[in-house]
């Protein structure tokens, strides 16, 4: 198995369990009764919310540097 093979095993084993995973949440919405609006909306706020947390700490190292005041 080279590597080529290696990673692409391993990337589409990953993406392979996030859909699985969104999968499942989206059926577990959908018994709840809610449509697939709210799994969207909630995905939307999920995916905001890391690219928060993300840009705080992008800022704590610029600080860090000096490159920003």
């Amino acid at each position: 198995m080279t590597l080529l093979d290696w990673y692409s095993y391993s990337a589409s084993g990953f993406f392979g369990k996030i859909g699985s995973l969104s999968e499942r949440s989206f059926h577990l919405i959908q018994r709840i009764g809610a449509g697939p609006n709210v799994f969207y909306i909630t995905l939307l706020c999920v995916l905001f919310l890391v690219w928060m947390v993300a840009m705080r700490n992008y800022d704590r190292k610029a600080k860090d540097k000096g490159l920003i005041d």
